[in-house]
């Protein structure tokens, strides 16, 4: 995950919709030599709950919305519902 950056997507706050929104993820953005973005992908995913339904503001168990980077290289991801704090390292 070099060359790159990590994106927190807090999710929607609109009204609830059927199926949820889109978000709630942590998501990786490749650059490649000249510094063009390439494809984003995700890289965590499931904050908001097991449903699609739990994609909504009124539902949603966790929402990231903070990424920092410990001298180990783990990322940490903060929530912004209950404060969690998630420490994702590699081996």
């Amino acid at each position: 995950y070099r060359r790159g950056v990590f994106v927190s997507f807090h999710g929607c706050s609109g009204p609830d919709v059927a199926g949820g929104h889109a978000g709630y993820n942590v998501t990786f953005v490749p650059f490649d030599a000249s510094g063009s973005a390439g494809a984003p992908s995700v890289f965590a995913n499931g904050f908001a709950g097991p449903t699609a339904d739990h994609r909504n503001v009124s539902k949603a168990q966790y929402r990231p919305n903070g990424l920092a980077f410990g001298p180990d290289g783990a990322l940490f991801v903060l929530d912004s519902v209950k404060g969690r704090l998630w420490r994702i390292s590699y081996q």
